[in-house]
């Protein structure tokens, strides 16, 4: 009875570690631990995990010792890039700072660069308050640059001889437009009475004007000389005054500034730049700013 007793406790435990190696599964060799195959599993038992395939060339299954050493070979990587990053992002911060004192150095320079223009420019007029400019006058071997301006000058009723020019000579023009002369006066005055006087030159007499000018049929142009940026200043305001039906611009010939006339009974507006003009013509579209920076720029807003 005893030797029955002990033989059923030794089936009993032989049959739990049976029950206990079937339930040990191994996912390398794909065997429960007493050598069952796949086709044995319980019903109720969890199908495998699928793992990750890899390709170097060819498609192969990692081993399970292989796939966590690539686990934390990635979670190196990934805690090296994130360091990276933060110092990707400090450095952004540091040059943002920067690239803003930047942005205000170049600002202020840009202003400073812009009033040294207009100093210059202004100083460049003003040496040349004793010049007058002459079109359509007739100058050849026979009659001289100096000869023509002091016979026009009679004309126009400032009488003067050589002496009281410093220089008279023909300027660079362009190809199909009337020739352009400059004289240049010793005194100031002088040369303003010639402007004052230059309206005469519609009563010159028409034996005189085939004397004066290369062609009869035109009258001789009497401008003052100003300089090339104010030139392109004038060209702006003129363009404004066809294009918005405004009535007229002209040039100081005192002092060479710009001056605009809105309407027929309006007063004259003083047009020192650009934006001077975009405020007097706000639809006006200026293909460059003269003796100004572009209110446009930086994303600034230009209320005229």
């Amino acid at each position: 009875e005893d030797m029955s007793h002990h033989g059923n406790s030794q089936q009993n435990s032989d049959r739990r570690q049976s029950k206990a190696s079937r339930n040990s599964y191994c996912p390398v060799t794909s065997q429960f631990g007493n050598g069952y195959q796949h086709d044995q599993m319980p019903r109720q038992q969890l199908q495998q995990p699928q793992l990750p395939h890899f390709s170097n060339g060819e498609s192969e299954l990692r081993s399970v010792q292989e796939l966590w050493k690539f686990m934390q070979h990635l979670e190196t990587e990934l805690s090296i890039a994130r360091s990276d990053h933060a110092k990707l992002l400090d450095d952004f911060v540091e040059l943002r700072h920067v690239n803003s004192k930047l942005s205000k150095v170049v600002d202020r320079q840009a202003e400073a660069i812009c009033k040294l223009e207009v100093e210059l420019d202004n100083l460049d007029q003003y040496s040349r308050r004793e010049n007058v400019c002459f079109t359509n006058l007739l100058v050849n071997e026979s009659n001289s640059c100096e000869d023509q301006v002091v016979l026009l000058c009679e004309q126009l009723g400032v009488d003067i001889v050589k002496d009281d020019l410093v220089a008279a000579h023909p300027l660079k023009g362009k190809k199909g437009k009337a020739p352009r002369f400059i004289a240049r006066f010793k005194d100031r005055s002088t040369a303003q009475k010639v402007f004052r006087n230059r309206k005469s030159t519609k009563n010159i007499s028409p034996d005189k004007k085939k004397l004066l000018f290369e062609n009869p049929e035109k009258g001789v142009g009497v401008q003052p000389n100003i300089t090339y940026k104010r030139a392109a200043l004038l060209g702006q305001v003129n363009d404004a005054v066809r294009f918005g039906g405004l009535n007229s611009c002209w040039v100081d010939y005192k002092n060479g500034n710009v001056l605009l006339r809105m309407n027929a009974n309006g007063n004259p507006k003083l047009i020192r730049n650009t934006a001077d003009l975009l405020i007097c013509v706000p639809t006006f579209e200026p293909k460059e700013f003269l003796f100004c920076e572009s209110p446009f720029l930086n994303n600034t807003e230009f209320t005229p």
